[in-house]
Protein backbone atom coordinates (compact mmCIF):
# COMPACT_ATOMS: atom_id res chain seq x y z
CA UNK A 1 0.00 0.00 0.00
CA UNK A 2 2.57 2.33 0.69
CA UNK A 3 4.26 1.66 -2.56
CA UNK A 4 1.35 2.28 -4.28
CA UNK A 5 0.92 5.98 -2.46
CA UNK A 6 4.51 7.24 -2.90
CA UNK A 7 4.35 6.06 -7.24
CA UNK A 8 0.88 8.11 -7.08
CA UNK A 9 2.45 11.24 -4.79
CA UNK A 10 5.82 10.88 -7.08
CA UNK A 11 3.37 11.09 -10.71
CA UNK A 12 2.01 13.79 -9.35
CA UNK A 13 4.72 15.35 -8.89
CA UNK A 14 5.99 14.91 -12.12
CA UNK A 15 2.57 16.03 -13.97
CA UNK A 16 3.03 19.00 -12.06
CA UNK A 17 6.71 19.66 -12.94
CA UNK A 18 6.66 18.64 -16.25
CA UNK A 19 3.29 21.26 -16.26
CA UNK A 20 4.53 24.14 -14.90
CA UNK A 21 8.48 23.49 -16.61
CA UNK A 22 6.00 23.69 -19.91
CA UNK A 23 4.86 26.94 -19.93
CA UNK A 24 5.80 29.94 -20.80
CA UNK A 25 4.02 33.47 -19.99
CA UNK A 26 1.33 34.37 -21.37
CA UNK A 27 1.60 36.81 -24.55
CA UNK A 28 5.51 35.16 -24.87
CA UNK A 29 6.05 34.29 -28.67
CA UNK A 30 6.12 30.37 -29.20
CA UNK A 31 8.70 29.77 -31.30
CA UNK A 32 7.82 26.03 -33.11
CA UNK A 33 9.30 24.25 -36.12
CA UNK A 34 7.80 26.70 -39.09
CA UNK A 35 8.27 30.13 -36.78
CA UNK A 36 10.52 32.23 -39.30
CA UNK A 37 11.97 33.58 -35.44
CA UNK A 38 14.06 30.13 -35.13
CA UNK A 39 17.54 30.07 -35.49
CA UNK A 40 20.42 27.58 -36.54
CA UNK A 41 21.53 26.28 -32.29
CA UNK A 42 20.34 26.32 -28.82
CA UNK A 43 16.66 27.43 -29.07
CA UNK A 44 15.26 30.58 -27.38
CA UNK A 45 14.08 30.31 -23.70
CA UNK A 46 10.44 30.33 -24.71
CA UNK A 47 10.64 27.74 -27.38
CA UNK A 48 7.98 25.46 -27.28
CA UNK A 49 9.30 21.42 -26.92
CA UNK A 50 7.11 19.96 -29.79
CA UNK A 51 8.64 19.58 -32.98
CA UNK A 52 5.94 18.32 -34.95
CA UNK A 53 3.18 20.90 -35.74
CA UNK A 54 3.38 23.88 -38.09
CA UNK A 55 3.27 26.32 -35.33
CA UNK A 56 2.20 29.81 -37.23
CA UNK A 57 5.36 32.48 -37.28
CA UNK A 58 4.70 34.88 -33.90
CA UNK A 59 1.90 33.00 -31.97
CA UNK A 60 1.32 33.36 -28.72
CA UNK A 61 1.39 30.77 -25.91
CA UNK A 62 -1.68 30.78 -23.87
CA UNK A 63 -0.44 29.34 -20.78
CA UNK A 64 -3.28 28.70 -18.20
CA UNK A 65 -5.06 27.10 -20.95
CA UNK A 66 -2.51 24.59 -22.00
CA UNK A 67 -1.23 21.40 -20.63
CA UNK A 68 1.81 19.98 -22.82
CA UNK A 69 3.33 16.78 -21.82
CA UNK A 70 6.34 15.31 -23.43
CA UNK A 71 8.60 16.85 -26.04
CA UNK A 72 9.70 16.97 -29.54
CA UNK A 73 7.42 14.80 -31.41
CA UNK A 74 5.79 12.16 -28.77
CA UNK A 75 3.98 15.20 -26.62
CA UNK A 76 0.43 14.66 -25.85
CA UNK A 77 -2.04 17.66 -23.91
CA UNK A 78 -3.33 20.51 -25.16
CA UNK A 79 -1.58 23.88 -27.11
CA UNK A 80 -3.56 27.27 -26.94
CA UNK A 81 -2.17 29.78 -29.17
CA UNK A 82 -2.97 33.39 -29.48
CA UNK A 83 -1.89 34.05 -33.61
CA UNK A 84 -2.39 36.98 -35.26
CA UNK A 85 -3.86 35.65 -38.46
CA UNK A 86 -7.09 35.56 -39.42
CA UNK A 87 -9.43 32.21 -38.67
CA UNK A 88 -9.06 31.37 -42.61
CA UNK A 89 -5.30 31.54 -42.51
CA UNK A 90 -4.80 29.78 -39.55
CA UNK A 91 -7.25 27.33 -40.88
CA UNK A 92 -5.14 27.07 -44.28
CA UNK A 93 -2.08 27.12 -42.34
CA UNK A 94 -2.55 24.17 -40.17
CA UNK A 95 -4.51 22.06 -43.53
CA UNK A 96 -1.53 22.51 -45.52
CA UNK A 97 1.18 22.15 -42.82
CA UNK A 98 0.01 19.32 -40.57
CA UNK A 99 0.71 16.94 -44.01
CA UNK A 100 4.48 18.31 -44.14
CA UNK A 101 4.70 16.91 -40.52
CA UNK A 102 3.35 13.27 -41.49
CA UNK A 103 -0.06 14.03 -40.14
CA UNK A 104 -3.00 12.58 -42.19
CA UNK A 105 -6.21 14.80 -42.79
CA UNK A 106 -9.42 12.40 -41.23
CA UNK A 107 -11.63 15.08 -41.25
CA UNK A 108 -11.88 18.98 -41.43
CA UNK A 109 -15.05 21.62 -41.40
CA UNK A 110 -14.49 25.05 -42.27
CA UNK A 111 -16.63 27.76 -40.46
CA UNK A 112 -16.80 30.38 -37.52
CA UNK A 113 -15.33 27.96 -35.56
CA UNK A 114 -13.18 25.47 -37.63
CA UNK A 115 -12.39 21.70 -36.81
CA UNK A 116 -9.17 19.68 -38.06
CA UNK A 117 -8.82 15.91 -36.58
CA UNK A 118 -5.34 14.82 -38.20
CA UNK A 119 -3.73 11.16 -37.19
CA UNK A 120 -0.22 10.35 -37.59
CA UNK A 121 1.23 6.55 -36.12
CA UNK A 122 -0.47 5.99 -32.95
CA UNK A 123 -1.63 9.77 -32.44
CA UNK A 124 -4.53 11.85 -32.94
CA UNK A 125 -4.37 15.56 -33.57
CA UNK A 126 -7.84 17.59 -33.42
CA UNK A 127 -7.30 21.76 -33.91
CA UNK A 128 -9.96 24.18 -33.31
CA UNK A 129 -9.85 27.40 -34.61
CA UNK A 130 -11.91 30.33 -33.52
CA UNK A 131 -11.96 34.41 -34.52
CA UNK A 132 -10.93 36.83 -31.29
CA UNK A 133 -12.55 40.23 -31.67
CA UNK A 134 -9.50 41.86 -32.66
CA UNK A 135 -8.67 40.30 -36.25
CA UNK A 136 -6.58 37.46 -35.04
CA UNK A 137 -7.23 33.49 -34.19
CA UNK A 138 -7.00 31.19 -31.20
CA UNK A 139 -5.99 28.07 -32.20
CA UNK A 140 -6.23 25.06 -29.52
CA UNK A 141 -4.69 22.03 -30.22
CA UNK A 142 -5.46 18.61 -28.20
CA UNK A 143 -2.99 15.49 -29.25
CA UNK A 144 -4.12 12.67 -27.64
CA UNK A 145 -2.86 8.51 -28.13
CA UNK A 146 -5.40 7.12 -30.48
CA UNK A 147 -7.82 4.85 -29.07
CA UNK A 148 -7.20 1.12 -29.88
CA UNK A 149 -10.03 -1.44 -30.32
CA UNK A 150 -12.58 -3.56 -32.50
CA UNK A 151 -13.74 -1.60 -35.82
CA UNK A 152 -16.81 -0.06 -35.09
CA UNK A 153 -19.53 -2.42 -36.02
CA UNK A 154 -22.05 -0.93 -38.59
CA UNK A 155 -25.73 -0.14 -37.31
CA UNK A 156 -28.29 -2.40 -39.10
CA UNK A 157 -30.17 -1.20 -41.77
CA UNK A 158 -33.40 0.28 -40.83
CA UNK A 159 -36.32 -1.74 -41.90
CA UNK A 160 -39.08 0.05 -43.61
Amino acid sequence: MKTATRRSVLMLMLVAATFLAGCAALNQPVVGPSSADQKAGSPPPNALPISDIPVPAGARLDTENSLIMGAQDRWLGRLVIKADISPTEAYNHFNNGMPTFGWTVVTAIQSKISTLIFMRGDRVASIQIEPTTMNGSTVSINISPRQSGPEPTPAPARQK
